[in-house]
């Protein structure tokens, strides 16, 4: 066993040949493999990843009776790109569901992590936590803000029609969720002193390459906090306001569900 555990790959290969036959072992330790290899070697559409994580998501919320908007694309007006310092004309909400007290607003990622994040790399640790949670959470963010700034968000969807989400005094609730289990990184204590790290800290590595993205939406996300508006909204502490799921996590708090208002409690 190769003591870099940054070369263990075992569980990247389900599969043992016997014969002409493949068998895979325990799903409890090769389940998250075996769906790796499939993506990256079996499947035609593994560039679609994303889109079909999002049908599948789809797909469950329908099936538990809730009322959910997908793909909801809008326009980011001029105005609010100077205060954000953006140059982004639009952005897609990946999910909105309403509920009577509170709005949630869901951003997808399929971003995995890494055998080098995993071995204890701090900076691939950190270019995960950019690539799925930082993105995420930058995305609802901003959907949020441009949402209490003009008080709704109105949606163009895939099928050509338009649905207009009211703020109305409601709460607002940022939910980020994985394809794959991202083990401890989505521990609320962990994702609440990452976001307060990104708020206060200046991060840099002797190739400045290497956090280029993480930076890019570093940036982001600090611009919208320090707004009026997010600053009177949350004055104590705007990391609060976000949750993180895995699929797995997000399936089993499905189970419980059975309509919009289940969701929303």
């Amino acid at each position: 066993i190769p003591m870099d555990v940054g070369k263990r790959n075992y569980f990247r290969r389900p599969f043992v040949k016997s014969g002409t036959d493949y068998q895979m072992w325990s799903a409890q330790f090769f389940a998250k493999g075996f769906y790796q290899v499939w993506f990256q070697n079996c499947c035609e559409q593994k560039n679609r990843v994303g889109e079909l994580f999002e049908n599948v998501v789809e797909d469950l919320f329908r099936a538990r009776n809730v009322d959910v908007i997908h793909s909801g694309k809008y326009k980011i007006r001029f105005e609010i790109r100077q205060e954000l310092s953006t140059k982004s004309e639009g952005a897609e909400c990946d999910f909105v569901v309403e509920g009577h007290d509170v709005i949630y607003l869901i951003e997808m990622k399929a971003k995995e992590v890494t055998a080098k994040a995993m071995a204890g790399s701090e900076v691939d640790v950190l270019n995960v936590m950019t690539g799925s949670v930082l993105h995420g959470y930058t995305q609802a963010f901003t959907h949020e803000y441009c949402l209490r700034k003009d008080g709704k968000l109105t949606l163009s969807l895939p099928d050509g029609s338009i649905r207009t989400i009211e703020l109305k005094g409601r709460k607002v609730g940022k939910l980020h969720v994985s394809l794959f289990d991202p083990y401890g990184l989505h521990d609320g204590v962990v994702l609440q002193h990452f976001l307060r790290g990104v708020l206060r800290f200046n991060f840099s590595t002797p190739d400045v390459n290497e956090l280029v993205e993480f930076k890019k939406f570093q940036e982001k996300f600090i611009n919208i906090a320090k707004t009026k508006i997010m600053q009177e909204v949350y004055p104590h502490d705007p990391t609060l306001s976000f949750a993180s799921f895995s699929l797995p996590h997000f399936l089993q708090l499905l189970q419980s569900v059975n309509s919009t208002e289940d969701f929303c409690r």
